[in-house]
This record gives C-alpha cells, structure tokens and sequence, in this order.
C-alpha cells in the first residue's frame, strides 16, 4: 500500500496532530527568523550583536541535548516555547535606552526558540505512525 500526504488528514486524529504540529512550526519560524533578522537593527554594535546572535546558539544546542536526555518531549518543547514567547512580549516594557538589556533579553528569546526549534523535529517525528512519518515531518517543515 502506498501512502499519500493525504493518509494525513484522512484519520480525525492524525488530521488535528498534523493541523497543530504545522502551526507550532509557523510559530517557530516566525519567531526565529524574526530574531535572526532583526539583530542587525539592535542598538549597539552591530557586528558584536551578530556574533552573540550566533554564539547564543550553541548553549541553546548544548542546553536542548540535555533537555531531550532528562525530560519528555512535550515539556521541553513547552518550556522553551513559553521561555522564548515570554522573553518577547516582556522585551516591550523595557526603556529604549537601556540597551544592553534589550539585547541581553533578545537573545534570550533566541535561546529558547533556538532549542524549541531543535526540539520540535523529533517531537514531530515520535506524534506519526511510522508509515507517514518522513512525510510529516516534511510537510510540517514546508508549512513552516
């Protein structure tokens, strides 16, 4: 039997998993590449800013891999997204002339969607059955 993106949102279940997993990877998009792009707008040095946009990542890597080791997938995956989200709406209350911690909290928002983001490829994979699970993951990467 060959299997279709349409075996997909053929189950009621399936369906809602596929719906929600797409939207959590929008989601995901949205806020990384935002963060990504906007570092070269921040206040400061401009080059220093996006040294720590990248640097920031490889903690947010180190800190995913032992997430993954000691908690179930769902957790860490709320957690981070919780984590990133709130560092962002809390950003807006900060003065603009404090710039160091506008930067400071802006890669903190990277952080945890930098690990949400790394998070959300083998959360994604374990929600399928076996038989469509490359094509979730992808249509899940491609909705995003």
């Amino acid at each position: 039997h060959v299997h279709t993106i349409l075996d997909l949102l053929r189950s009621g279940n399936i369906c809602c998993i596929t719906i929600l997993s797409c939207l959590v990877w929008m989601i995901l998009s949205i806020g990384y590449f935002a963060l990504s792009l906007n570092t070269s707008s921040l206040h400061g040095n401009i080059y220093l800013n996006c040294f720590s946009s990248g640097a920031v990542e490889v903690p947010a890597y180190i800190a995913t891999w032992l997430l993954l080791q000691n908690c179930s997938r769902r957790l860490s995956l709320f957690f981070m997204l919780v984590q990133g989200g709130t560092v962002l709406l809390f950003i807006q209350l900060i003065p603009q002339d404090l710039t160091a911690l506008c930067v400071a909290m802006e890669m903190l928002g990277k952080f945890g969607f930098t690990s949400a983001f790394a998070i959300v490829y083998a959360f994604t994979a374990e929600l399928f059955p076996t038989v469509v699970r490359n094509m979730a993951v992808g249509v899940c990467s491609m909705a995003s």
